[in-house]
């Protein structure tokens, strides 16, 4: 009997619960109070209204460095804006509220980073143009958005939208210092909105929301004179120093694992030590060293194309060149580099430009794992400089649901199927019930092999408690082998899938095969063959849209239908099953035996005989000619 929908959801919300902080169910309830009864209440916003007068002493910050945004002058001039590659005229004056745009593209709107290319093109050639349109712009934003209105005082945006005015007030100091009624103007909305940013700091959230809000805070109160100044300053700096204690990993990845979230991390941090540096401020002592470990583990998970992995809530073009973050000292290693904390593996060939990145890691942490996808045992791999096997990437968070899910979801990825079920509960854009766990993490390098082995409990939940076990490796740095083992009771669906980069060209040479070469992926001038053992049917998709499948999205709002392979068999368990990723211009075979606990492969290729055993301890590997 199925659950009715009614009660799934309740359902879901209680496991969901049940992972949280208790400061965040707290928190959550008092924003619910707030936003439903406390914003209906003229007395209760006067308050922040009242709190400013424009008249606080102040002392502008120095910033040494600003990020350029995507965003033309011209198209900024005429009220035409681009967010999330979706452009939308606006007019002058500016639309604040656009009912054509999700939630998202709404949030960009009022994050103000396109001032950035404004305050740029002042620095590079000032001229009193630049100084009116964001004048303009700020003016039109404070007249338009009162306090608390839905979207624009959100406090996220909020926080972003603080940060970039503080920017401006430091390029465009001398043009305020002249205009001193919009100047007076500009600083009442920045302590009114400081002053509400304290109320509503994302404590429900935490992760990089509460991170931002407090460099916000931080800001406001070094900006500004007085008492509110002085505890927004402390509460900023708990905040941001909390955060260097509690939201990194040893490897030094930020801990909700999303190269792109982590870039975003790393840059709000250099900045923070760049405003401690120009005020002549002490460093804290972790934060040179929270630095230089982001920067290594940024530079480990780029592809040789120079651009993040898409694992997790990952897109390209959102938080600027990963290369400019990372400075002189931090380039990739060669070889086998293990990011245990995050669960992230690279196989890497620096002469070759080869790069296989293996996923054993969890969502993110139990209480905020927003951002986490299904994609436990996934990996994505470039050959030669290019994206050949990729992840599907990520979509608009607020657009279409189903567009949502799916991306999140186990299918997107390359990995295993049981059942038609997710490895994790996914719900609701951003949640998750029940999750996959990592275990059994074992790696190890030696001069002819590379190998990761790993298993997730995600199914352990069906009937039969399935457990997916997988091996990756990289053999002599020629070719790669996935191995899976379904561990577990009972006869289950099975789909193993391969999403292939949109440049490709799949060549798929039979519909199904035990054991075999099953096609050939190309791009440009590079080759790969695929053969695989324990499949009985190689399904193709590409830009399927009942169910979703086929979709690569690397940029936001930027689908592209692609081929995915889904190799599929029913089978009783336990069973074997995987494929060998050949790049050689040679062709290849392979033989595969199964053993109770363990089974060999053997692959000839190139004149050569390699033979491997696998067992939940590890790989060995013979070579032979």
């Amino acid at each position: 009997m199925q659950m009715p929908a009614s009660m799934s959801r309740l359902w879901l919300t209680i496991v969901t619960t049940c992972y949280l902080k208790p400061t965040q169910i707290v928190h959550r309830v008092l924003m619910i109070f707030r936003t439903r009864l406390l914003h209906r209440s003229e007395r209760y916003l006067e308050r922040f209204a009242n709190a400013a007068d424009g008249a606080h002493d102040f002392t502008p910050l120095r910033f040494t460095v600003i990020r350029p945004s995507s965003n033309k002058l011209a198209d900024i001039k005429a009220g035409r804006f681009t967010f999330l590659n979706r452009s939308c005229e606006l007019g002058v004056p500016t639309n604040w509220l656009p009912q054509s745009q999700t939630r998202l593209w709404i949030y960009n709107l009022h994050y103000f980073d396109y001032i950035r290319t404004i305050l740029i093109a002042h620095q590079e050639r000032p001229s009193k143009e630049f100084y009116t349109l964001f004048r303009r712009l700020a003016d039109e934003w404070i007249d338009s958005c009162p306090i608390a209105s839905s979207q624009a005082w959100d406090s996220y945006p909020l926080s972003l939208r603080l940060n970039n005015w503080l920017r401006a007030y430091d390029v465009f100091g001398a043009e305020l210092s002249a205009d001193i009624p919009f100047a007076k103007k500009l600083r009442q909305s920045i302590y009114t909105q400081a002053a509400f940013l304290e109320k509503h700091l994302e404590y429900h959230l935490l992760n990089n929301h509460l991170l931002e809000n407090g460099r916000t805070l931080w800001f406001a109160g070094l900006f500004f004179h007085g008492s509110d100044a002085d505890r927004w300053q402390k509460t900023g700096y708990r905040i941001l120093m909390n955060g260097l204690e509690d939201s990194f990993l040893d490897d030094g990845a930020h801990d909700e694992i999303s190269p792109m979230y982590h870039q975003i991390m790393l840059d709000m941090y250099l900045e923070i030590a760049d405003v401690m540096e120009s005020r002549g401020e002490p460093i804290p002592d972790l934060l040179p060293e929270r630095l230089e470990g982001m920067r290594h583990w940024l530079s480990a998970v780029l592809h040789p194309d120079g651009e993040v992995s898409l694992f997790n809530d990952s897109a390209m073009g959102i938080a600027g060149n990963p290369t400019d973050f990372i400075g002189s000292g931090y380039g990739a290693s060669d070889g086998l580099t293990a990011l245990p904390d995050s669960g992230y593996f690279i196989f890497r060939d620096l002469s070759k430009k080869h790069f296989f990145m293996f996923d054993c890691g969890t969502l993110g942490p139990d209480h905020r794992n927003q951002h986490g996808h299904c994609d436990a045992l996934s990996y994505e791999l470039s050959i030669a400089g290019q994206r050949m096997i990729v992840d599907s990437g990520v979509n608009d968070y607020y657009g279409d649901i189903d567009s949502r899910n799916f991306l999140r979801g186990t299918r997107a990825h390359n990995t295993v199927v049981v059942d038609d079920t997710e490895q994790s509960e996914i719900w609701d854009r951003f949640r998750v019930a029940r999750r996959a766990r990592p275990k059994d993490v074992i790696w190890a390098e030696n001069e002819r092999l590379m190998y990761v082995t790993a298993a997730h409990t995600g199914y352990e939940r069906l009937p039969g408690k399935v457990t997916h076990r997988r091996w990756a490796c990289f053999v002599e740095r020629k070719f790669w082998i996935v191995c899976d083992r379904l561990e577990g009771e009972g006869v289950h669906e099975v789909e193993s899938f391969l999403h292939f980069h949109p440049e490709t060209t799949v060549n798929q040479e039979f519909g199904g095969t035990d054991s075999g070469q099953i096609g050939e992926v190309v791009r440009g001038d590079t080759a790969l063959q695929v053969l695989a053992w324990g499949q009985r049917e190689v399904k193709q998709y590409h830009g399927e849209t009942s169910p979703l499948q086929g979709w690569y999205s690397e940029e936001f709002n930027a689908d592209t239908s692609n081929t995915v392979w889904g190799l599929t068999h029913r089978v009783a368990l336990p069973a074997w099953s995987g494929y060998v990723l050949w790049p050689e211009s040679s062709d290849a075979s392979l033989e595969f035996e199964a053993f109770k606990d363990s089974a060999k492969l053997i692959v000839k290729g190139s004149g050569t005989c390699y033979q491997l055993s696998f067992n939940p301890a590890g790989v060995e590997l013979d070579i032979v000619g």
